[in-house]
């Protein structure tokens, strides 16, 4: 008979009764992969995608049955099917045409399963559709020889190999490209001439779904090895594209906002971006500010810092002073948003550094956003709210020296208002957490986009004097904070929190000895 651990959280204020699922006697077979699907805005939980690995077939193959759960933890679909042995796992997501997609992930030694190289054929993504649970290979699209066509499925990786030495012997260059699927019912290509140590010859190409091209775009046309231009697109609306421009001579960068007409590929605005932030204080260096405005490099990995409004479009990223960026100069002197307006396609630049505007709210914040006791304020996630106005949420964080390890401490969120000044900054105490760069699990939007609730975890004392770990759940609502705390520590069982519908939260709790795993979704108290 199973034993039932209860679970701890029950009863707790924080939390409703919600609806479960049990796991561990969903399907037969070892369960693998467990993740949350977002719709294809990626903006609101559709369900759960969970995996079973059910062993080896006659032919040397891997069964696995899949389960689609919706968001209240009802099954919507399932199926059995058979993989690669290569194959340990798929990870689930949706794509541009609301199918489910689920993508391979291999054993750590593939190669030497499939006997090499040479007889080794990667794995295609595998699609289904919910509402007839219709599971086939995805249909990629490659880029080839100048035209869009089907991926070969068949093609070894030495093939492949083989094929781009050959192309670089013969034409000096080898042709790049990726392939995205809109979902506007188009493929989007960019392409470029791989020369080793630069490339030319940029194209960004739009096609129809039957792979007949609507409009090409050219760029970079004179790359060098001291010339390039490069194009990160920020947002695909049914109208147009947005991106930034940049381009670079003898290690000189400029920049540009680009936007496209993504009907024709004409070009409906093209402006340099430096002469917009003339309002900006003196100190701030344009060209580094604009250089990793786009990306928001953390210890802990990128962060999402752009967000996509119907209205506008919005990047909040570091305000730098220094010319060149070390990971020691990593966090900036403040931060600076740009913002765009859909509808006029002006753009407006804002920004508030440490030493003048946060300095009201966190006295001991130095420039680069240092703290007392080597630690400094890491950005953690920053939420772009409907209103214009921004939170951003930091954590207190201490590099690993030689004798040390890494530490991080009490978090900080900072807020503005829809003009991008600072109106608040919010400490929220925790405990210090050796060899771990954060603390910080997720967030989520609520109340329509205006506010937000976000989730962490800590390793704590309890009355008994006895290490526990507890789920804070603290939510922003008009800039009023609001935090409850709930114990997930069992002495058997492990608890996993997941991202959840707006207004509650998924746990999961299984112990592998007792061949336990449940998941339960729970509602939230604001």
């Amino acid at each position: 008979m199973k034993k039932i651990y209860p679970l701890l959280f029950l009863g707790f204020s924080s939390f409703y009764f919600g609806q479960s699922q049990d796991l561990e006697n969903l399907a037969n077979g070892e369960n693998v992969r467990f993740n949350a699907i977002y719709d294809k805005a990626g903006e609101q939980i559709e369900g759960y995608f969970t995996l079973y690995d059910q062993g080896k077939t006659d032919d040397d193959k891997k069964k696995f049955e899949y389960f689609f759960l919706d968001k209240n933890l009802n099954v919507v679909a399932n199926k059995q099917f058979v993989a690669d042995k290569t194959i340990s796992s798929y990870v689930a997501y949706t794509n541009v045409r609301g199918k489910l997609t689920l993508s391979p992930r291999l054993v750590y030694n593939y190669l030497a399963m499939s006997g090499g190289a040479k007889a080794f054929v990667p794995p295609s993504d595998k699609e289904v559709d919910l509402a007839t649970n219709e599971m086939k290979d995805r249909n990629e699209k490659c880029f080839e020889q100048g035209k869009l066509v089907d991926c070969p499925s068949d093609k070894t990786l030495k093939e492949s190999r083989k094929e781009v030495k050959e192309e670089r012997k013969k034409n000096g260059f080898v042709e790049r490209s990726e392939v995205w699927e809109t979902k506007y019912d188009n493929y989007l290509v960019m392409k470029l001439d791989d020369y080793e140590s630069y490339s030319k010859n940029d194209k960004l190409i739009l096609y129809t779904p039957d792979a007949k091209e609507i409009w090409s775009f050219e760029y970079n046309k004179d790359g060098a090895k001291k010339v390039d231009e490069a194009l990160r697109i920020l947002a695909l609306d049914e109208d147009k594209i947005i991106s930034i421009l940049s381009r670079t001579e003898n290690k000189k960068s400029v920049f540009s906002l680009l936007v496209l007409d993504i009907k024709t590929g004409n070009v409906l605005k093209k402006e340099s971006l430096e002469p917009l932030m003339d309002k900006l204080p003196s100190n701030v260096n344009k060209e580094t500010t604009l250089k990793y405005l786009s990306v928001m490099y953390t210890q802990t990995g990128d962060i999402a810092n752009s967000k996509n409004f119907d209205d506008k479009l919005m990047l909040v990223g570091r305000a730098y002073e220094d010319a060149s960026i070390t990971y020691y100069n990593l966090n900036g002197n403040g931060y600076v948003r740009m913002l765009l307006d859909k509808k006029t396609l002006d753009v407006s630049f804002d920004m508030f550094d440490y030493t003048n505007d946060l300095i009201k709210y966190i006295p001991s914040v130095k420039d680069g956003g240092k703290l007392q006791g080597s630690y400094y304020l890491a950005p953690r996630a920053i939420y772009m709210m409907k209103d214009g106005g921004v939170g951003i949420l930091t954590e207190m964080y201490k590099d690993e020296g030689y004798y040390s390890a890494s530490k991080n401490k009490d978090f900080y969120y900072i807020y503005t208002d829809e003009k991008f000044k600072v109106i608040g900054a919010k400490m929220i105490p925790k405990e210090v957490s050796k060899f771990s760069s954060t603390d910080y699990l997720f967030a989520q939007n609520i109340k329509g986009g205006d506010d937000v609730v976000f989730f962490y975890k800590d390793l704590v004392k309890n009355a008994d004097n006895k290490k526990v770990v507890n789920l804070y759940i603290n939510t922003l609502i008009k800039n009023q904070f609001k935090q409850e705390i709930i114990p997930i520590s069992t002495e058997e069982n492990t608890i996993v929190p997941y991202v959840a519908k707006e207004g509650y939260i998924l746990l999961n709790e299984f112990n592998k000895k007792a061949k336990y795993n449940q998941v339960r979704l729970e509602k939230l108290n604001y």
